[in-house]
């Protein structure tokens, strides 16, 4: 609970841990201000926190370039496979439930003359594997799936997908962005040539994303401006956090995530989960509400003091309905009567079952 308020939406961001921002406000300290002049100092510092996100992924070799969010690590990664690529072709494989951060660089590249196309999503919320296998062709030079649905909370079938381009002359693109500190991620497995995190989905600072990439010559550059070498070490921290329970902290988030859907699908109310819950996120389930509107829901979330979304926190903003759901082939009513629920480490039992509470209130009131 934040200031007596519940706070059900971590999947847009999180709080700051207390050990993170302690390791942030000493490298501010006068007691290190003389080593932070040093180049070497602060090289040393990213390279921890470069190598704990290595180590996290199980990336036995490889870069990471650090940036200021998730979006431009995103929009760096996919412009670079594009680039490279496009001596051998101009087709650009992309699935249609994917992050704006991600759709929106294929969008601008499709007027700069690729050829995009839309992986098939099937009702459940995954990729169709096999349908997705058949739209490789000779000229496809990149295929971008994300690890988890940042709406629905669905997982993607990557590592079937990285074997199947593994001998293909084909970059493959993660954003894995949701996945860090909530999944097991191991990138021998998944065979992605670039994957992407941010910090403050994991308790970590705003403003520092992260960049893996398996290729050590890499072309990727950013202006050293954009740098924020203070919070890649909280981001260092936040790694190291989040990597040394993760077990404990999945178990936690899981039993959270089954005992509000239980308790919501036990209101008489034809509530019902979006998307395929077999090996789905921890703490993200989307509800549909058949008779609500998922904005005027939010609205009355919050008056009961509850924080949660009806989409993707970064599309809020928009009037259309959320794209994830369109592709995923619900009508746009049905698409606006939802909401997405997120729950984090600090979540407890008791405001779930608040949330239970309000949620049979509001419907029947």
């Amino acid at each position: 609970m934040i200031n007596n308020k519940i706070y059900m939406d971590y999947a847009a961001t999180t709080p700051v841990d207390q050990e993170v921002l302690e390791v942030m406000l000493n490298e501010y300290s006068s007691e290190v201000f003389f080593d932070r002049q040093s180049s070497k100092y602060i090289k040393i510092q990213m390279d921890r926190t470069k190598y704990r996100l290595m180590d996290a992924i199980n990336a036995k070799s490889g870069d990471v370039i650090f940036t200021a969010s998730g979006t431009e690590a995103n929009n760096l990664a996919i412009r670079e496979h594009a680039n490279r690529g496009r001596h051998r072709g101009k087709r650009l494989l992309v699935s249609g439930i994917e992050h704006p951060s991600v759709l929106n660089v294929f969008t601008a590249l499709e007027t700069e003359g690729f050829e995009v196309v839309k992986l098939p999503v099937s009702p459940a919320g995954i990729i169709d594997l096999e349908a997705a296998k058949k739209l490789v062709t000779n000229d496809t030079i990149l295929v971008a799936v994300m690890f988890f649905n940042n709406e629905i909370g669905t997982r993607q079938p990557v590592e079937a997908l990285g074997e199947f381009l593994n001998d293909k002359e084909i970059a493959f693109h993660v954003d894995a962005v949701q996945a860090l500190g909530k999944a097991v991620i191991d990138i021998s497995k998944i065979g992605a040539d670039t994957m992407v995190f941010s910090a403050h989905k994991i308790y970590g600072p705003k403003g520092c994303g992260a960049l893996y990439t398996k290729d050590q010559n890499h072309g990727y550059s950013i202006c050293a401006e954009e740098i924020d070498d203070i919070a890649i070490t909280g981001f260092g921290k936040a790694i190291e956090i989040s990597e040394s329970n993760l077990d404990n902290h999945i178990r936690h988030l899981k039993s959270l995530k089954s005992r509000l859907i239980d308790g919501l699908l036990k209101i008489d109310a034809g509530l019902s989960v979006i998307g395929e819950q077999e090996g789905s996120h921890p703490a993200i389930v989307c509800f549909n509400f058949p008779t609500r509107d998922g904005d005027g829901l939010v609205i009355q979330y919050d008056f009961e003091g509850i924080c949660v979304s009806s989409g993707s926190a970064c599309s809020s903003g928009a009037i259309s309905a959320s794209h994830v759901l369109l592709a995923i082939g619900m009508d746009p009513v049905m698409a606006s009567r939802c909401v997405r629920f997120s729950m984090g480490l600090p979540t407890t039992t008791d405001e779930i079952d608040q949330l239970i509470e309000t949620t049979e209130r509001i419907l029947k009131g």
